[in-house]
């Protein structure tokens, strides 16, 4: 298993994020502070993308299947990068 997203996994993960709020992700500096407080998504397109991320992150070999406390592995760690460096939540 790998311990660190690649470069190219990297951009392909943060083009998703943009895609999904219509943000140009040529145009997202993920080095500056905060980058990801720039656009705003809904808790479901949030979800949609945590389901897209934790399979993203098999498929690729970085965690392997199954479960963790009784939640599927992939669906858990695509949470932690949610919870980091996901988009704002809109107002309800």
């Amino acid at each position: 298993m790998r311990t660190d997203i690649l470069p190219e996994h990297l951009r392909a993960i943060i083009a998703e994020m943009c895609k999904r709020v219509g943000a140009n992700a040529k145009i997202i500096d993920v080095k500056k502070e905060n980058w990801f407080m720039k656009y705003e998504w809904t808790q479901e397109e949030e979800e949609d993308f945590r389901v897209w991320l934790g399979k993203f992150l098999v498929k690729n070999k970085y965690i392997g299947k199954g479960t963790y406390r009784g939640i599927d592995w992939g669906y858990y760690e695509a949470g932690k990068f949610v919870e980091n460096y996901g988009w704002k939540i809109s107002d309800w």
